[in-house]
């Protein structure tokens, strides 16, 4: 079970848009690849599940499975050149 998050939130304080780089470092800072995996899965789950879905449709569902993938794969190849 992964950790809480104590940090979801960036203020505008702490705004990155000028340099990328220390947002990614923030971000791998507060939260590990798999607690990031594993809160993605139970958003999609959730997303998925609950009867008042917006996903109504199969197509809709896929596409949700879909962009949670990419979201996911996305953040392991940032992971990767973090670390480098």
């Amino acid at each position: 079970m992964p950790k809480t998050f104590e940090r979801l939130y960036i203020s505008q304080e702490e705004s990155y848009a000028d340099d990328p780089k220390k947002m990614i470092k923030a971000f791998f800072r507060d939260f590990h690849p798999q607690d990031v995996q594993h809160y993605l899965n139970r958003l999609l789950l959730c997303a998925l599940t609950e009867s008042n879905t917006l996903f109504h449709t199969p197509q809709e569902r896929g596409n949700a499975i879909l962009f949670c993938e990419q979201v996911w794969y996305t953040l392991q190849a940032i992971h990767q050149l973090h670390k480098k």
